[in-house]
């Protein structure tokens, strides 16, 4: 064993508080006067590696000393205090030289619990692509109550003749039907339109950014989460002004992020990743004024969680345009 090298370690600190699935370990060897060079640095918990490291970087402080730093992980400590990670360092020449023991106190709570855990796992070694960390939901089978409501508000004495742009599978179509009115669905899913087929629902497939529709053809177009999916919102408004004098549409509200962040919640749905447009109500309402001669917008789908002064915040924005 040779002596004469030396092995100081900077992280982590004698008794400190360390994550197991993160374990950072930085130091320095600094090699004796007739030693080989450094070959491989290895940490471990008894037979255990917990990280080792061949990348040694010499210090600007002109020294003498080799750099290095790492990131190990263990298994099975959580919430162990009785444990110390050993050092030692093999030699180009073979020769080995053990290093400090280094006493630590190991984190209880593991976050593999949570969700995404498993990308704490090393086996897990693909690349995620996106369609790994998200992901749309189905179409609503369900309306909203608050949403039919203001349907039924503003949509104005029946009958209207009702163009549902972006109807996913009809979820609207009742509730406005019930209403007096006729409904019609426009959608460019293909499964979605077959769920439509096998409802008996009417309704129009697709593909292009033109509504296959006559100017004015439609007493009120109404576009129920929708906006902020379209590639282009301006075009997709151009249109609903085309086919219909007036327009009800709702979308996420945008304005609540600050307020939620006061909360630490993270906004899955308002910034989920289909999401293309991102509306408060005076973008929203700027937006439909380029093509209707009034928008008015409201706000509606109060959360559970209120402002710490005790205002209600709302998920919905909902507008109303008219020519």
């Amino acid at each position: 064993m040779n002596q004469a090298m030396e092995i100081r370690i900077e992280t982590p600190k004698h008794g400190g508080n360390v994550d197991p699935l993160r374990i950072r370990i930085s130091g320095t060897v600094f090699p004796g006067a007739n030693t080989g060079a450094p070959r491989r640095l290895v940490a471990a918990l008894g037979d255990a590696v917990v990280g080792e490291t061949c990348l040694f970087t010499t210090r600007s402080s002109g020294d003498g000393g080799l750099a290095f730093d790492l990131l190990g992980m263990a298994d099975a400590v959580f919430g162990r205090d009785d444990l110390a990670i050993e050092f030692r360092l093999e030699l180009a020449d073979g020769t080995r030289v053990d290093g400090p023991r280094v006493p630590v106190k190991f984190r209880a709570f593991d976050h593999r619990r949570q969700d995404f855990g498993h990308i704490l796992l090393p086996r897990h070694t693909d690349v995620l692509h996106r369609e790994h960390i998200y992901a749309s939901g189905p179409p609503t089978a369900e309306p909203s109550p608050e949403c039919v409501r203001l349907l039924h508000r503003y949509l104005g004495p029946a009958p209207q003749r009702v163009l549902d742009i972006g109807c996913g599978i009809g979820a609207y179509a009742s509730p406005i039907t019930e209403a007096g009115h006729t409904w019609h669905g426009v959608e460019v899913v293909p499964d979605h339109a077959r769920v439509l087929e096998s409802c008996g629902l009417p309704h129009t497939l697709t593909s292009g950014e033109r509504l296959p529709f006559g100017d004015g053809e439609w007493d009120c177009a109404v576009a129920i989460e929708v906006l902020e999916h379209a590639a282009d919102p301006d075009a997709f408004l151009a249109e609903a002004a085309r086919v219909a004098p007036r327009l009800l549409v709702s979308v996420p509200n945008i304005e609540v992020l600050p307020y939620l962040h006061r909360w630490q919640v993270v906004p899955w749905h308002l910034l989920e990743a289909d999401h293309k447009n991102f509306f408060t109500r005076w973008s929203l309402a700027a937006a439909l004024r380029k093509h209707f001669a009034r928008a008015e917008v409201l706000t509606y789908g109060e959360m559970h969680l209120r402002t710490p002064e005790g205002d209600p915040l709302h998920l919905h924005l909902f507008a109303i345009a008219e020519q």
